[in-house]
């Protein structure tokens, strides 16, 4: 191997602002006592390190509308949040 070849062994990942990824997994949760394998959403945006996740019976494209909308809305509240807190900030 070539001494260039060995200095590079990672690919730096560049990730827009807004950008998104969308997947489903699955786990057992208790729920109401009892041990049940349910559905998972994940919506992680790599650019801010945030991600929102959101519980579902089915894995179907209503669940996938349901969780993006859910994913959008949580993302414009902490949006709010985080503007009103900076605003404090600046005022003190």
């Amino acid at each position: 191997m070539k001494k260039r070849e060995k200095e590079r062994q990672t690919l730096e990942l560049i990730w827009d602002p807004g950008s998104a990824q969308v997947d489903f997994g699955e786990a057992d949760f208790i729920y109401r006592g009892n041990k049940e394998r349910l559905k998972y959403l994940v919506v992680p945006f790599p650019y801010s390190n945030d991600s929102y996740t959101q519980i579902f019976r089915g894995e179907n494209a209503e669940c996938v509308c349901e969780g993006l909308l859910m994913a959008s809305e949580n993302s414009h509240q902490q949006s709010a949040e985080n503007n009103q807190l900076q605003s404090i900030e600046y005022r003190q």
